[in-house]
């Protein structure tokens, strides 16, 4: 049984044997850079991407249209943010095309689909930790996994530290994860740009 180094939670398992027949999945059989499947780009990162980036143009688009009307104007002289609206709403469409042109340069989370070398690591120990407190409550938490895998360059057993994203308490319970101390799961320590 090994023992993980820097690790003393995590749980002494047989030696790092990958299965035979473990097999990476579909996306990640080509060399890269590969071709991303369509319904990544459904994933919930890029819905709340493209919703907020509608929801700033809309109300970019809407302060302009009620700043041109007359009455916003008038009561421009008693409520100082109405004399500007105009201005606030061609900011707004500023941020949001800022953002868009920034969605179509940067690729956020796929990237380790399009450039990353998939790797077989092993689980050695996974647990939901707090990642802020704020006034002696938990705010945020994010899964913390200890992994084993083999260097692809010197096949030396490497062990790391992954974490997911941050998420707010309140929504603690929305989340789980599949995988369990001792599976056998790929990985690429390809950096996610976020």
């Amino acid at each position: 049984m090994a023992v993980l180094p820097g690790y003393p939670n995590a749980a002494p398992l047989e030696p790092f044997a990958p299965p035979s027949n473990y097999r990476f999945e579909p996306e990640l059989q080509e060399t890269p850079p590969r071709h991303v499947p369509e319904e990544f780009r459904n994933a919930p990162y890029f819905a709340r991407q493209r919703n907020t980036l509608l929801r700033l143009s809309l109300a970019g688009a809407l302060c302009v249209a009620f700043g041109q009307l007359p009455i916003f104007r008038e009561w421009g002289l008693y409520l100082l943010p109405l004399a500007y609206l105009s201005w606030i709403g061609a900011g707004l469409l500023v941020i949001g095309a800022g953002g868009r042109i920034s969605s179509k340069a940067r690729r956020g989370p796929i990237q380790y689909v399009e450039e990353g070398i998939p790797q077989v690591a092993r689980i050695r120990d996974l647990v939901l930790r707090p990642t802020a407190v704020v006034n002696g409550q938990t705010s945020t938490y994010a899964f913390s996994a200890a992994i084993e895998y083999r260097d692809p360059v010197t096949g030396t057993l490497v062990a790391s530290q992954v974490d997911s994203r941050s998420f707010s308490a309140s929504a603690k319970h929305k989340y789980r994860t599949s995988y369990r101390v001792g599976d056998y799961a790929w990985w690429s320590n390809r950096p996610v740009l976020v």
